[in-house]
């Protein structure tokens, strides 16, 4: 399968962080979130970005230390963000909130965190 340009290799990095900070936010992440979350990336992701598995254990790594202060991970969230910029096209913005609900989706149930976290991402990224 051909890769998708959609992104450039930063973008889709915070992209992907992004979903596994949604997958995570409930303190479980279930398998089918994951498959989600690997569907998109199978698409997006080159070689030439490094090795997928160990970018998902270091972001995993780091959602973990988040998830003890929910102050920090609002932080995170905007400054995410922020590094996506305010040039995303709408098909950027498209994409990138479909793979959230995506991720929300997976499990079959919606917690209240996947809730408040999909508000925090709408607010920051549903701009156009």
């Amino acid at each position: 399968m051909e890769n998708s340009a959609l992104f450039n290799e930063t973008e889709l990095k915070l992209v992907i962080y992004c979903a596994a900070m949604m997958s995570s936010i409930d303190k479980e992440v279930h398998d089918r979130e994951w498959d989600a979350i690997q569907s998109f990336a199978d698409k997006h992701w080159k070689d030439m970005f490094g090795d997928f598995v160990e970018f998902q254990k270091r972001i995993f790594t780091e959602i973990n230390d988040l998830l003890k202060d929910e102050s920090a991970l609002y932080e995170k969230v905007d400054t995410l963000t922020t590094e996506l910029g305010q040039n995303l096209s709408s098909e950027q913005r498209k994409v990138i909130l479909g793979l959230l609900g995506d991720v929300i989706d997976a499990d079959n149930v919606l917690a209240i965190e996947e809730t408040n976290l999909f508000a925090a991402f709408i607010k920051r990224l549903g701009k156009n």
